[in-house]
């Protein structure tokens, strides 16, 4: 093979390279699109699970936990909940790994980022909040 041909063949096999890694990244980028955009609704609270460090798992379902969460199409995510007869609430943009499986909620009212694993079925949204000594798992049904 002449040198004129190794260079041709590099140059070939350069852009084939980099067309596949372009493709990788852009069925990632859709099916991350896809996947916020199937997010977009309303949720209800049907259970909660906390555990905390060195104690038995607390259960929570309706009345003693109830809530809402609502995702808008520009990644809002606004909780609303009562757990023990305590209202807590949640405002912030959120991000999602769809490789490591977490998402990443940047809540507006303090300094703090969440960093939550979840599942998605279609119909249930599971997120998990590990603290080191509190483990949080919460069950939402989209309406």
């Amino acid at each position: 093979m002449t040198v004129k041909n190794k260079y041709v063949c590099g140059i070939v096999f350069t852009i084939v390279i980099g067309y596949l890694i372009m493709g990788c990244g852009a069925d990632d980028d859709n099916e991350l699109d896809a996947l916020y955009e199937e997010l977009v609704g309303t949720y209800d609270l049907f259970r909660a699970e906390v555990t905390l460090e060195g104690e038995s798992k607390l259960v929570l379902e309706p009345p003693d936990t109830t809530g809402t969460m609502t995702i808008s199409s520009n990644q809002d995510l606004v909780q609303k909940l009562v757990v023990l007869g305590i209202p807590v609430s949640v405002t912030g943009i959120f991000e999602i790994d769809i490789d490591e499986g977490i998402m990443l909620i940047d809540n507006t009212e303090s300094d703090l980022i969440s960093k939550a694993s979840y599942t998605w079925d279609g119909e249930i949204l599971t997120t998990t909040l590990n603290l080191g000594t509190v483990l949080e798992k919460d069950f939402w049904r989209k309406q």
